[in-house]
């Protein structure tokens, strides 16, 4: 189900404060609370892709074309 105003609106409406998305969301977490990007950090990964991941540069990092 792709994310849009309805679905942010049900979520609101059910009595949610934010709302979790996977492939979408500003960088700004505020910039809209129904819509904030999550960042997958899996069990076992290396202290460098934690520090990566959590930086607040990983999500511009990762729409840099590969050479």
């Amino acid at each position: 189900m792709a994310l849009n105003t309805e679905i942010k609106s049900f979520v609101r409406r059910a009595g949610f404060s934010f709302g979790i998305a996977t492939d979408s969301g500003g960088r700004d977490f505020w910039s809209d609370p129904y819509e904030i990007r999550r960042t997958p950090i899996f069990p076992g990964a290396p202290a460098f892709s934690f520090i990566k991941k959590t930086s607040g540069w990983y999500h511009p990092y990762k729409r840099v074309p590969a050479l």
